[in-house]
């Protein structure tokens, strides 16, 4: 994320975290005569950990607008664009004591956490190969992601890591050819070969 000034609330989830925990609080990357820096007041971290997650179950406005969670990351590491801080908040419609709802729950809480870990179309572009390259080319002044911005706002992912795909749907309105975005790691395709 690139700030035009010094001061950003990244998300509004940002206050869950205790500020020992973070490595800066609110974080915000500038741009100073052409080389990119991350600004903020570091903390100590968490020893020995990869990722901070905080899971919350807060009934507040995305719950009245029917959803059932929420998941998000709220920090990327500065070096490799990996989330090193996620939220999830859980609404209580998604988490009753009835048995086929906790199924509901269970696929709600895993969807949450995918999203969390980076799942999210707007850091694909951030992804990167086994050995740690950007597997979208970046922009050598910014190391942002250099194949543009899509009508959402998100930087557009090399085809190598999300392909447009055409296939037939049926409703109960008809049959349709729809558009759809697949996710095509190299980890993702052997995984969906040995299934």
């Amino acid at each position: 994320m690139i700030c035009k000034v010094s001061s950003l609330a990244l998300t509004d989830y940002w206050d869950c975290f205790p500020p020992t925990h973070t490595h800066t609080r609110k974080p915000c990357r500038e741009i100073e005569n052409g080389v990119p820096r991350l600004r903020g007041t570091p903390g100590s971290g968490l020893p020995n950990a990869d990722i901070l997650l905080t899971v919350d179950a807060d009934a507040g406005d995305i719950c009245e607008k029917g959803l059932l969670g929420l998941g998000t990351v709220c920090q990327l590491d500065s070096l490799l664009s990996r989330p090193v801080m996620g939220y999830i908040n859980l609404c209580s419609r998604a988490i009753l004591s009835d048995s086929a709802i906790n199924k509901t729950a269970y696929s709600v809480i895993l969807h949450e956490i995918a999203h969390s870990l980076g799942f999210l179309s707007g850091l694909y572009a951030f992804m990167r190969d086994e050995n740690g390259e950007p597997r979208t080319r970046r922009n050598p002044f910014t190391q942002m992601p250099d194949l543009g911005i899509d009508s959402n706002g998100a930087y557009i992912p090399d085809e190598e890591t999300v392909d447009t795909v055409y296939r037939s749907w049926k409703s109960v309105k008809g049959k349709f050819i729809r558009e759809t975005k697949i996710l095509k790691t190299p980890m993702l395709l052997v995984s969906h070969q040995l299934i």
